[in-house]
């Protein structure tokens, strides 16, 4: 939890200074001469993603702030462009060979012992079966080129946002695009370089920004000091959502909710039937509790053994899991990614949760429907 809040306040204290620096009004300058249409924001917006796939935290954080004010300027809402970069949170984070939470479910593969080659390799021949995963992504894509249009909640909202903000503008001389560049730069490279350590990438990212700007004379050391100390003012409600979120989690581990779950759907966990009966176990689970990466440390020693036993595809199975991780880390109300998506955009975590739930739905009903499927043909 403690590494969770540094991240997010120093992430605070990043976004502030490529603001201030110009940086951020710079490359939103430079993307504003390609986002020319409502779809195309919204397709920049989707691709920008895509570069961010190491974490989900630097994914939404990072999208979300650089391309806000460039999709208001286009009439997109924010609640629209929450989806959008939400959606290829945690979804992309499970499908690329390389993040934080390919790391982590590698690391539960290896303690299970169902492990082929190594844990790393025995996930990938998971991803073709992260059906969620997929389908959420195509969406997304969907809706950002117009195919897919606003349905239910998000045809509806048009959120109040939380905070009033300015755009940042590239002013006093302050219009390098290196002010942008170089820090994002060395953050993706830096949190590679230390095995998705992210913590360690928005630090030296942030003295790069230091010695950059003060030696660009981009901004004096006060000015430096004073912008560092608001971006992390700008962070202390999210650190307390966050906060708020951990104890929920806390309290349903507390009263057992998981073992009960559990005991309560395992009779029936059988046969062809067992991967789609996992996924939605995996998703209620995660939707109601928060504990999506918990979820699937519960879950694996029970699922695999059933599956082993009774024959089913082992890989759908594990694919069914880490499928409602994702669900739940993209629609859980009080999960720690909507909640820092919805801080980046500046609107309340209900508004970007019920307009997101519809699509997650849509995708988990599709997910549904496969995983059944795949459980008596493949």
């Amino acid at each position: 939890m403690v590494w969770l809040i540094l991240v997010v306040t120093l992430f605070g204290s990043l976004i502030a200074l490529l603001e201030k620096s110009g940086g951020l009004g710079s490359f939103a300058a430079l993307a504003r001469k390609y986002a020319t249409s409502r779809k195309k924001s919204l397709m920049i917006t989707w691709l920008l993603g895509s570069i961010f796939f190491l974490d989900d935290y630097l994914h939404n954080l990072t999208t979300a702030s650089t391309m806000k004010y460039i999709t208001d300027s286009r009439g997109v809402k924010r609640t629209e462009l929450a989806y959008v970069v939400n959606s290829n949170a945690g979804n992309l984070c499970c499908l690329m060979p390389i993040s934080s939470w390919v790391v982590f479910f590698a690391g539960l593969l290896e303690t299970s012992g169902f492990v082929v080659g190594s844990a790393t390799s025995t996930y990938l021949r998971c991803i073709p079966y992260l059906f969620y995963c997929w389908i959420a992504i195509i969406i997304s894509f969907l809706f950002a080129l117009g195919v897919v249009p606003a349905i239910g909640p998000m045809k509806t909202i048009d959120p109040e946002l939380l905070n009033s903000e300015d755009e940042p503008a590239a002013e006093n001389g302050r219009h390098n695009v290196w002010n942008f560049l170089l820090p994002v730069v060395t953050l993706v490279g830096v949190t590679i370089a230390c095995d998705n350590e992210i913590l360690y990438g928005v630090m030296t990212a942030l003295a790069v920004c230091a010695v950059t700007f003060l030696l660009t004379k981009t901004m004096p050391y006060d000015e430096f000091f004073k912008v560092f100390m608001q971006g992390m003012k700008n962070m202390v409600f999210i650190d307390v959502l966050l906060i708020v979120a951990f104890t929920l989690k806390e309290a349903n581990d507390t009263l057992k909710l998981a073992p009960y779950i559990i005991g309560v759907v395992k009779p029936i966990m059988k046969g062809g039937l067992l991967p789609a009966v996992t996924f939605v176990v995996c998703i209620i689970y995660a939707y109601f509790t928060s504990c999506f990466w918990s979820m699937a440390a519960v879950m694996l020693p029970i699922v695999i053994p059933l599956a082993q036993g009774i024959g089913v595809n082992v890989y759908l199975v594990l694919g069914a899991v880490f499928s409602a991780a994702a669900f739940g880390s993209q629609s859980c109300l009080f999960s720690d990614a909507l909640i820092m998506c919805s801080a980046a955009t500046n609107i309340s975590t209900a508004d970007h949760g019920v307009t997101t739930l519809p699509y997650a739905l849509i995708g988990a009903a599709l997910s549904f429907v496969l995983f059944l499927v795949g459980g008596f043909v493949l």
